[in-house]
């Protein structure tokens, strides 16, 4: 059986494309200072600014009547999962735009997804692998809100503007490439923490509207631990590509 080769390789027609995301994400990890957390959902963080963790919630309505969590004004419905509903809000307080997801704490927690896991499990696991990351090129998580009186969870994520590329329609190639390049870093960056995705397609592939590519983080994802792995590093990167894609 042969070994499946290593990206980035010269024999690659995106050889300096993936050279050039090594190089951006190796200038980026240089730059963050990793700082343990011990908050609602406890970890390692490379964020900048930690995520804002509220405990208390209050669901009122503003003065044209719009729904309001806490601070933030709903504008409109987004989307809609099988995990919850993401809606576009605005901080009233300085108007910056956000997209809120929303899950129902009661309802997952009835529904298995494993013998010993909940689906609620796994929107914690989502939160605390949101927690760990800050790169350009994947949807920011700012706050999350978990009242414990509360049935709802919000999670207060990074608004793109653009389109998810499944709406899209045929690009030319040197617009494919700066995509490509794109969702390449972001997974470097991902790999580099030793987390996986898991749910790579179009649908989580967001455009925003200077034409960069941003990565959105589901439920799917997972932090794997190795044997080697400290509490303070994460492991090099080794992206494997499969042969067909070379």
């Amino acid at each position: 059986m042969h070994p499946m080769p290593l990206i980035p390789t010269k024999s690659n027609i995106f050889s300096e494309d993936l050279e050039s995301a090594y190089l951006q994400d190796s200038e980026e990890r240089d730059s963050h200072k990793r700082v343990s957390s011990n908050g609602l959902f406890a970890g390692q963080t490379c964020k900048k600014v930690p995520v804002k963790e509220t405990t208390s919630l209050i669901l009122t309505k503003n003065s044209k009547g719009k729904k309001m969590i806490n601070e933030y004004v709903k504008e409109r419905k987004i989307s809609r999962g099988s995990y919850g509903k993401v809606a576009l809000y605005r901080n009233s307080k300085n108007g910056t735009p956000y997209a809120i997801k929303t899950v129902c704490k009661s309802r997952l927690s009835k529904v298995r997804v494993t013998q010993s896991e909940s689906a609620m499990a796994n929107v914690y696991r989502e939160v605390s692998i949101l927690k760990r990351l800050d790169h350009p090129y994947i949807v920011n998580l700012f706050e999350v809100i978990d009242d414990q009186k509360a049935d709802h969870l919000y999670m207060v994520l990074e608004y793109v503007e653009g389109n998810p590329i499944s709406n899209m329609s045929q690009t030319d190639e040197k617009t494919a490439r700066s995509y490509f390049k794109d969702l390449i870093a972001g997974l470097i960056y991902l790999h580099s923490r030793n987390i996986v995705h898991g749910d790579i397609k179009s649908a989580n592939l967001l455009l925003t509207g200077n034409g960069r590519v941003k990565i959105v983080i589901s439920v799917s994802a997972r932090l794997l631990r190795t044997r080697t792995m400290s509490s303070g590093d994460a492991p090099e990167p080794q992206l494997v590509l499969h042969p067909s894609a070379i």
